[in-house]
Order: structure tokens, then C-alpha cells, then sequence
């Protein structure tokens, strides 16, 4: 048979086997094509994004890179993992207490990996995209944009919380999730020595002590603490995380009024949009907090003080960086609030960082403030570096000169370690 000879029954296999491979390609173009139209919509809602954060003035030093891996995907290099899967996103896994927060219902589920690695929700037939970013911290962002025109817009975010953990609004907006200590695991180091509970071992020589000096670094704490917002949080609770107050904008870049509304477990951000022009994008922000046991020293100072807490974990000796910070104090509290009868300690102090010229981001930065109990912070930490002749906690001042004098001399790591050292000392189980 001659090789160009096909029967009739050849001749409709081929036929039908062509159709078949047609089909089959144009269904992987037009996978294709959808896939590349779902990336250009997730990097277009990106840049929106990245145009309201700069139009409210808010930083996104510290983010880090999604990365899809099947059903889930995972921010890398965030402590204690982020994760995303089924329009929810669960933060803190590992370092305390995991919590998941989930997307409106009114967002799709599905989610496209920006270039800039943020996570991106978006369909055309769905007037509200969203976007997350995952920070080095743990925290998350999630920032909705809407382009439905309506008077008003609300969209909940439904929390899964610990067991016994619940909602607390703030006066000024914010809102804390609070727990029972007892439910809560810490970050407990070493045990201290049972000799550091002696108040009578735990503090300075009273002759060594610079008390004009104390006095004025405390007043100026109390001053500092004076403008932060009133704690109405229930007595015998540990904060789990924060949700500093929201904010809001236009196309235009006009600021919106916006709050928080709790309902049970839900937290609902109000945005009046009577006066916008679309798209409007609104920022809740999930800030981890990591509490962190008292010892002896601590509890005796402050009885009762139940947990210090920190915005990440803290080792001694961490390295200066600026990535992640905040420009100023003011920022960095407002963002991780302050609970009350307790005050934010830089370990790396203020006045180190305006002698040596470190930056203000370096300063307030999470992996150099931590919030311990008022009266340890006055009574304990402040006396010891402004005593003279210190030779404990790695510092080794002459007879004559004072702690604070002595470590403002040395490298960012080294003051660092000794500010983890002297906070150990007085009870803080870093």
C-alpha cells in the first residue's frame, strides 16, 4: 500500500485526532491567557496599593516574599510563619499563639503572588480585591480595595482565636486580643539564680547611684507614657496581638474617616466613602505580640505585672538594623499600643543612638524595644546604668564613671547584649 494512501477510516481518526490537539490548544492558550490576565489584575491592584500607602504616609520596610507551594502559601522569613490557604491567613505559627484572620467574604479566595511578593485577591467580577504583605515580625497586612461606589463600605474580618481569647476595643480605635495568662505559653529563658530575688542582691549600691540622673530618666519616661493611648483592657490579661487604627484612602489620596467596630470575634472596618473617589483602599494591620515570662526579681518589683511582651523575639547581641523600624517612638507605640502600668525600655538606648548617630529607625525597632512592667523599668534598669563602676552584665566601667557612660562607647551588638543581660538581671526573661 502506497505510504500516501489513507483509507476513509484513517482519514477520519486523523481528522478527529487533529480537532482533539486544536482543542486541547486552544484550551492551554486560553488557561494561559487567563493565568497572565489574573497576573496583570493581582500586579494592578499592587501598584494601588503601593500609591494609598504612600498617599497615608505608611512604610513597608520589613516586608518579606510569598511563595506559592500548591493550596498554600508561605511567607518566608517571618518569625513564627505566615501562611495562607482557603482565604485565610494564619500568623504566629511557632513563636506563640497561632490566629487566623479571614478575608472578607465579599473577597475571592484565591490568591496570585505579586513580583513585589505580596499576596493578591482579585476577580473582575468582584468589586473588592485584596492584598497582604507579610513582615519580618509576623505581623500581616491586609489592605482591601474597593471600587464600588457606596456612602458607606464595612468589611469584616472574622478571627480564630485561642480558646478563651477575645476582642478588646481601645479608646482610641485600636483593637487587642486578650488572653488568660494561664492559656498563654512564654518565651521563658534561663531560670535566674534564686539570689537575684533579693531585692537586696537585685539592686545597685544606693552610693553608686546617680539619683539626679535616675530621677530625670524617669520623669522623662513618665512624660513619654503620659501621651499613650488610656488602657481600658481587663486587669489580669496578656495582650496576643494588636490592631493599631485603621486608615483609609481615595484615588485622589484623601484621607477617609474610618474605625473599627467589634462583634464577637469579628473585627469590622467602617470606611465612609460618601465624599470618594473610587477605588478606596483601607489597611487593617495584625501585629503578634510575644509575651514573656516575670521571674522573681521582676514579681517582686512589680507584683502585680503578669508578662512582659515584645512585638518579636529578642536575643542578646542582635544586629543594627533599620529594616523593619519605625521613625520615630511615637510610631513604633502607636502601632503596638501600650498596656497600662507598663512602659516601652530600649535596649539599645535613645541617648547611645544620638552619640553614636544611629539611625531612628535602628532605635525603634522591634528587636530593640520591649514592654516590662513600670516599676521594674524605674527601679531596676535605670538605677543600674546610671551607677558607677559597673562590672556585671558584660559592662566594665571604671570606678568613677557611670554604666550608661561606659556602654555608649562600645558596638551596637555589644550594647545590645548588655541591655538583654541587665533586663535578665532584673527579672525579665528574655
Amino acid at each position: 500500500m502506497s505510504a500516501f494512501f489513507r483509507s476513509p477510516w484513517s482519514r477520519t481518526l486523523s481528522v478527529g485526532l487533529a480537532l482533539a490537539i486544536t482543542a486541547a490548544t486552544a484550551q492551554i492558550a486560553q488557561a494561559t491567557e487567563t493565568e497572565a490576565s489574573g497576573e496583570a489584575a493581582a500586579e494592578q491592584i499592587a501598584e494601588i496599593t503601593d500609591e494609598a500607602r504612600a498617599d497615608a504616609g505608611v512604610a513597608d520596610t520589613g516586608q518579606v516574599a510569598f511563595v506559592q507551594d500548591g493550596a498554600v502559601t508561605t511567607a518566608v522569613d517571618a518569625d513564627g510563619g505566615i501562611s495562607f490557604a482557603d482565604g485565610t491567613v494564619t500568623v504566629a505559627e511557632g513563636s506563640t499563639v497561632p490566629m487566623g484572620i479571614s478575608l472578607p467574604s465579599e473577597a475571592p479566595a484565591d490568591a496570585t503572588v505579586t513580583e513585589a511578593g505580596t499576596l493578591v485577591t482579585t476577580d473582575q467580577d468582584t468589586p473588592v480585591s485584596m492584598e497582604v504583605q507579610g513582615f519580618e515580625d509576623g505581623s500581616v497586612r491586609i489592605q482591601a480595595v474597593v471600587e464600588e461606589a457606596a456612602p458607606v463600605h464595612e468589611l469584616g474580618y472574622e478571627l480564630s482565636l485561642p480558646a478563651g481569647a477575645q476582642l478588646h476595643q481601645q479608646p482610641d480605635g485600636s483593637v487587642i486580643v486578650l488572653a488568660d495568662p494561664a492559656a498563654v505559653p512564654v518565651l521563658d529563658a534561663e531560670p535566674l539564680p534564686e539570689g537575684d530575688a533579693a531585692l537586696a542582691e537585685l539592686l545597685p549600691t544606693a552610693e553608686e547611684v546617680d539619683t539626679a540622673a535616675v530621677d530625670a530618666a524617669n520623669a522623662e519616661a513618665a512624660a513619654l507614657s503620659a501621651g499613650d493611648p488610656v488602657d481600658t483592657a481587663p486587669a489580669g490579661t496578656v495582650a496576643l496581638a494588636a490592631m493599631p487604627t485603621p486608615w483609609a484612602v481615595d484615588a485622589t489620596g484623601q484621607s477617609l474617616p474610618t474605625e473599627y467596630k467589634v462583634e464577637g470575634d469579628t473585627v469590622v472596618q467602617v470606611v465612609d466613602t460618601s465624599q470618594a473617589v473610587f477605588p478606596v483602599v483601607s489597611d487593617p494591620w495584625f501585629i503578634p505580640l510575644i509575651p514573656i515570662a516575670l521571674g522573681a526579681a521582676a514579681r517582686a518589683l512589680a507584683p502585680a505585672a503578669i508578662r512582659a511582651f515584645a512585638a518579636t523575639a529578642i536575643r542578646g547581641g542582635m544586629a543594627y538594623t533599620t529594616r523593619g523600624g519605625y521613625r520615630s517612638f511615637s510610631a513604633f507605640k502607636a502601632a503596638h499600643g501600650t498596656r497600662s502600668g507598663y512602659e516601652w525600655h530600649h535596649i539599645v538606648t535613645q541617648a547611645a543612638g544620638r552619640y553614636k548617630g544611629y539611625s531612628s529607625y535602628a532605635i525603634n525597632h522591634r528587636n530593640n524595644l520591649i514592654q516590662i512592667p513600670a516599676r521594674v523599668h524605674r527601679n531596676c534598669v535605670t538605677p543600674w546604668m546610671n551607677s558607677k563602676g559597673v562590672k556585671r552584665f558584660g559592662a566594665n566601667a571604671a570606678s568613677g564613671q557611670y554604666m550608661r557612660d561606659w556602654v555608649k562607647h562600645q558596638s551596637w551588638q555589644k550594647q545590645h547584649q548588655i541591655g538583654v543581660a541587665l533586663l535578665r538581671h532584673c527579672g525579665v526573661r528574655i
